[in-house]
């Protein structure tokens, strides 16, 4: 398994990647054609991935390959272990706060939520089960298990650290998560709906952005490295973007729609067309 440095906050840090599973995934398959990626992560000054969302690829040389050809790049990569999650918290009350940020990052995930209701909530937080315990046996249990799988535990883990540093580390200008699973994009959404009604007014400072792979295709062609062609050939059929184009009058309008491949090429040149998701 590929040894990855602990992640810490440091001042200097002003601009965040987290990488989840399936992007890491697309990434390599544009590095298989050709395409140098690390060009989409000269700009931050550290990648994070979760350790869960580390583990799901543990087993997978090429990823790891991939991994070890960023770092030998100079873009700087290093692992969170979701059991030191409450340690990133610069707050006395950090074990009542990351108990705060694992229910609201797991509202869409109802059996998750129940267990954390019913196993680790206390009306007393002096009662609370230190995190480090309590986080492991979350992780080595996960209330969503189908087989080998646990179903939704990267989600919960990289909106969880999202968050974090968007609470607590207000020095940062951008964090971006690099996805294309719906689930963590309605997962932050939602975590963030819920923090502000906590009792501890948990409210974000520096704004989280995704970065999905039609992003990311866009990005590169608009930076002439990818032609239509080998977009045409790497895009689903169909899906559904959000996002904002610039009308005639300068006003913006936000749409939500299925985008066909043929769709997607031709608002490639539209330079008032831009993704949010």
């Amino acid at each position: 398994m590929i040894n990855l440095e602990t992640f810490s906050p440091e001042i200097t840090y002003k601009h965040i990647a987290l990488l989840d599973n399936c992007s890491i995934s697309f990434l390599q398959d544009l590095e298989r054609k050709g395409i140098e990626t690390k060009q989409l992560f000269t700009i931050y000054d550290c990648v994070v991935i979760p350790t869960w969302i580390k583990n799901e690829f543990s087993n997978s040389e090429q990823t790891e390959k991939y991994l070890q050809l960023l770092i030998s790049q100079g873009i700087q990569i290093k692992e969170s272990n979701e059991t030191d999650f409450s340690d990133l918290i610069p707050s006395i009350k950090s074990e009542g706060l990351i108990l705060d940020l694992f229910i609201a990052s797991s509202s869409l995930f109802s059996q998750v939520l129940k267990h954390l209701y019913k196993n680790v909530k206390k009306k007393d937080l002096l009662d609370l089960e230190d995190s480090h315990v309590w986080i492991k046996e979350l992780y080595d249990n996960w209330p969503m298990t189908t087989g080998d799988r646990k179903k939704n535990a990267g989600e919960v883990s990289i909106t969880v650290l999202a968050n974090i540093l968007s609470i607590f580390y207000p020095n940062l200008q951008t964090i971006t998560i690099f996805s294309h699973d719906k689930d963590t994009y309605d997962a932050q959404n939602e975590a963030s709906e819920v923090l502000q009604h906590t009792n501890n007014k948990l409210e974000q400072q520096v704004p989280i952005s995704f970065k999905s792979n039609d992003f990311l295709l866009k990005q590169l062609y608009s930076k002439g490295l990818i032609d239509k062609s080998m977009i045409e050939a790497m895009r689903d059929t169909e899906r559904t973007v959000l996002y904002n184009v610039v009308q005639a009058d300068g006003s913006i309008v936000s749409l939500k729609k299925k985008i066909t491949k043929d769709d997607f090429s031709n608002l490639l040149d539209n330079p008032y067309f831009s993704i949010i998701f």
